[in-house]
């Protein structure tokens, strides 16, 4: 039973498994990949798992603030690696190459026209890269 000034144990947060077959996948090796959901998607997933047992191990009533900040924002970006890593894999697939028309049309009409886009993601990718060791980027509509 847990006091008051703790965390109710939460359910453990589970990988998904890979929704494709990434030795169907062009462009991408389907070890990059297979490497990429094995390491750092269920690494994200096993993150958030201990850092939501610490939270619930806590009495908030004594503990510092800066302890439960610390979880808390840990907490949020484990949190979020998990969710785009889902996002991620699970728009993975096509030819690699073919668009389908209405996105282009939404692509054009918000940022001039998909190269214009596809430069943008990079230098945001680029940028995330050097400040903060990602190489990931979303971006919002124009």
């Amino acid at each position: 039973m847990t006091s008051s000034n703790q965390i109710q144990r939460p359910l453990a947060q589970r990988e998904l498994p890979l929704a494709i077959d990434p030795a169907r996948l062009d462009g991408l090796s389907e070890k990059l990949v297979r490497s990429h959901h094995q390491n750092n998607y269920a690494g994200a997933v096993k993150r958030l798992n201990a850092i939501r047992e610490q939270l619930a191990g806590i009495e908030f009533a004594i503990a510092p603030g800066f302890q439960v900040n610390g979880l808390k924002r840990e907490e949020l970006i484990a949190t979020n690696s998990m969710v785009l890593h889902e996002l991620h894999f699970s728009n993975l697939g096509g030819d690699g190459t073919t668009m389908v028309p209405a996105m282009a049309l939404a692509l054009v009409a918000s940022f001039g026209s998909v190269g214009a886009l596809a430069r943008r993601i990079h230098r945001h990718g680029q940028g995330a890269g050097r400040r903060l060791g990602l190489g990931a980027a979303l971006l919002p509509a124009a």
